[in-house]
């Protein structure tokens, strides 16, 4: 077994683009970068989002699922093309991904599903 292989934290680090589909199930123009499961964002925010979580089941700290699951997911988004409001283009930040998490839940559960696939950050 060749050990460049079995190596995913790179590729993860870098990214791939998700693209998104309507409410409805439709493929759209609209395409959005992740970092991967084994990607150094991914891994730190969710040791953190662990441990807010334990604190909140000893009592020392509110924990809101949803809200943890999109800060996540925000922390977990590198950029984005196609998304446009009022046809001018929507910049990329993590705030902004963030509200689109919460605005359109059909698309963190993408964002969700996509990250958890390795399969989509093999190169080749």
């Amino acid at each position: 077994m060749e050990l460049s292989t079995l190596q995913t934290a790179e590729a993860h680090n870098e990214g791939a683009e998700m693209r998104v589909h309507g409410p409805d199930g439709a493929e759209t123009d609209f395409y959005i970068t992740l970092s991967g499961i084994d990607s150094e964002v991914w891994r730190k925010n969710s040791r953190e989002h662990k441990r807010r979580a334990y604190k909140s089941l000893l009592g020392a700290g509110e924990y809101n699922e949803d809200q943890e699951r999109r800060g996540v997911l925000a922390a977990a988004t590198i950029g984005w093309r196609g998304l446009k409001s009022d046809g001018e283009d929507v910049e990329f930040s993590i705030e902004q991904a963030a509200n689109l998490y919460e605005s359109a839940p059909y698309i963190l559960d993408q964002a969700d599903n996509f990250i958890g696939d390795r399969v989509n950050f093999m190169k080749g």
